[in-house]
């Protein structure tokens, strides 16, 4: 059997994504709240990269319809224009690659603890007493939506 290539993959996670979405809303999934939370949490996770595959089949299209009227065009302007839009998804294209290419890495799992305000003054009694007074508060700032205007 011929293993499969990272495209192949990435379709693979993407179809059991949208079978996730599909079995998220069934009667038997949400009326077992546990099997709801992992499951939940399994298309949580797997999100961010299903969007960003596609995202990057999304510029692969767009980037074989560019070259095609590069190609085609008789127009020196549009063939100019068309050249310079398939720079840009080029470079567009090799970013996303990167991101899709780190978004695959393996997590440590201890790294994706939530620290929660009632640990934050606990994490900050370890801290040299240098870095205590920046770090024992934790404040939410919110914009205030009358700012800046006149009466």
């Amino acid at each position: 059997m011929a293993a499969l290539t990272l495209s192949e993959k990435l379709d693979q996670l993407d179809a059991r994504y949208q079978e996730m979405t599909q079995e998220l809303s069934t009667p038997e999934v949400v009326t077992d709240s546990t099997r709801f939370q992992k499951l939940a949490k399994q298309h949580s996770d797997l999100e961010t990269i299903v969007n960003k595959h596609r995202e990057f089949k999304q510029i692969e299209k767009d980037l074989a319809a560019t070259h095609q009227m590069v190609v085609e065009s008789d127009d020196a302007e549009m063939r100019h224009m068309a050249q310079e839009e398939e720079k840009l998804l080029t470079v567009r294209k090799e970013q996303t690659e990167r991101e899709l290419k780190l978004l695959l890495l393996p997590h440590d799992p201890s790294t994706t603890k939530t620290l929660s305000l009632k640990s934050a003054p606990a994490l900050a009694a370890t801290k040299p007493a240098s870095s205590q007074a920046t770090s024992s508060a934790c404040t939410r700032v919110t914009p205030n939506p009358k700012a800046g205007k006149s009466k």
